[in-house]
């Protein structure tokens, strides 16, 4: 299985994307592009898993609306608290 994060500042394809095969790693690579591009007017930041082809989105983020949780990701890896800042609101993933 494979895990993707796009990160896309205007309708139409991303502008930054990445692809991992552990999903905890795509995670924590979603919470990064939450604290580098989450506050930016128009972005959309999607955390996918994919299967045989399919697609399935698991995590949204816009800046509008905050987190849309679509299916637990991937449990965390020890140590990690899966709490994200973003500007002054914090929340748990």
């Amino acid at each position: 299985m494979a895990h993707h994060v796009t990160a896309a500042f205007q309708p139409g394809p991303p502008g930054v994307k990445g692809a991992w095969a552990d999903g905890a790693d795509a995670e924590r690579k979603f919470r990064g592009f939450l604290g580098t591009y989450g506050s930016q007017e128009g972005v959309r930041i999607v955390l996918w898993a994919e299967s045989d082809g399919e697609r399935e989105r698991l995590r949204t983020w816009t800046k509008d609306r905050g987190p849309v949780i679509h299916r637990k990701a991937p449990p965390h890896r020890a140590g990690s608290t899966g709490l994200v800042r973003t500007g002054f609101r914090k929340f748990r993933l």
